[in-house]
């Protein structure tokens, strides 16, 4: 630590932490989730060869809805990883707390 630099105690409210994590969860994760469902419903609904002529393929609109497709489920694992994280550290912060309370001898309020 440096000469005249003060620590400064961080609080952190562990239920806070997974209030963010069932939101991420719940909410942002589940509605990516019904994203990437949707992203292939007009080709499974109404197939998409209709839509191009002789002269040009679906293949560039089917490359295109996978790619979507898979960036979405990609975030949507990210915001589940990132909810499991949020709930991890709220549980070591609430496990730091308790050894605190006691090492100071006293029970956690």
């Amino acid at each position: 630590m440096r000469p005249g630099a003060t620590i400064r105690a961080v609080q952190v409210d562990a239920d806070e932490l997974r209030v963010a994590a069932r939101a991420l969860r719940d909410d942002a994760a589940e509605d990516l989730r019904r994203a990437a469902d949707r992203v292939r419903l007009p080709e499974r609904q109404y197939g998409v060869e209709a839509a191009f002529d002789r002269y040009t393929t679906a293949a560039a609109y089917r490359a295109l809805v996978t790619a979507v497709d898979q960036e979405l489920r990609l975030l949507e694992r990210a915001a589940r990883e990132l909810a499991d994280a949020l709930e991890r550290t709220a549980l070591d912060y609430e496990r730091v707390d308790e050894r605190a309370a006691h090492r100071l001898g006293r029970d956690r309020p």
